[in-house]
């Protein structure tokens, strides 16, 4: 009997081990690819419509990007949505959340059930480019980042995480003198640190890779981040600037593609430490 489970167990972690492998050799053949064919001369792809491995080396595609205006522009520009994002989100959220763990504020039901509503309902996009007009946001950063600044998940998340910090702590600082500005920054936000962590790397991957909010309210060219540059050359095999390119279109958004992804790459093995136990702490009591 112990054999046959032996058997049954190993052949079932065979089993998984293969299926992770395939699941992962999915996930990497695009970034293969993307950086093959990124280093790829424009003769060797021209002449060949698949490729396997690499046949041949090439910077060309980089060349053009550090020759072309509008690129590293709209990679600043990214980097500068990205990391100032990433302080008002996380500002915004925090604020939001620390008062609704609090279970003598007025009205606390109510407030939850309203952030709660817009998970499920939302205006549209009409209503918001009226919204953003009406506010006199439109063409400016404060467009591309206030609308999405304050998410119902990342509020229950925190406000999750909040409730779980004990009272008697809280109150105790209360009856040394400490006020709340003083106690969430003393005692609730060094305890939080791996969920900070978390949501510094969700909200700058989504903030580099948005393009579609940019793109409807960013009208200055100079003000584009790299994802509308990327969708751009897609549509209309241009880089912004209005120059026609003189190489394969597929060569240089690959290229693109890797310059743009590898700033967003270099995080994550900062934040890994603290990424699992981040996502996990936020939940262990709603």
């Amino acid at each position: 009997m112990m054999k046959q489970e032996s058997v049954l167990s190993r052949s079932f972690a065979i089993f998984n081990y293969a299926l992770l492998g395939l699941m992962a050799l999915l996930a990497i053949l695009p970034f293969y690819y993307i950086i093959l064919v990124s280093f790829t001369p424009i003769s060797v792809y021209n002449a060949n419509t698949i490729m396997l491995y690499p046949k041949g080396f090439s910077v060309e595609g980089f060349l053009h990007i550090l020759q072309s205006k509008s690129i590293p522009r709209s990679l600043l520009n990214s980097v500068w949505l990205s990391v100032s994002g990433v302080f008002l989100y996380l500002a915004l959220n925090i604020l939001t959340a620390y008062p609704l763990a609090e279970k003598s504020l007025i009205g606390r039901k109510q407030i939850q059930l309203m952030i709660t509503f817009t998970m499920i309902f939302s205006g549209g996009i009409v209503p918001l480019f009226i919204v953003v007009h009406l506010l006199g946001l439109y063409n400016s950063w404060w467009a591309v980042l206030l609308p999405g600044a304050v998410s119902a998940w990342s509020v229950i998340i925190f406000r999750s995480f909040f409730a779980t910090i004990s009272d008697e702590m809280k109150e105790s600082a209360r009856i040394d003198g400490s006020g709340e500005w003083r106690i969430l920054a003393s005692i609730v936000l060094p305890v939080c640190k791996p969920l900070i962590a978390t949501f510094v790397v969700l909200f700058s991957v989504s903030i580099w890779n948005a393009y579609f909010t940019p793109l409807l309210f960013l009208d200055d060219i100079k003000k584009w981040p790299i994802q509308v540059i990327l969708q751009q050359m897609l549509a209309t095999n241009d880089d912004g600037s209005g120059e026609i390119i003189a190489m394969p279109s597929e060569m240089l958004k690959m290229s693109v593609t890797v310059v743009a992804t590898v700033p967003i790459l270099a995080i994550y093995p900062f934040m890994q430490k603290y990424f699992t136990q981040g996502l996990m702490i936020g939940s262990v009591k709603g």
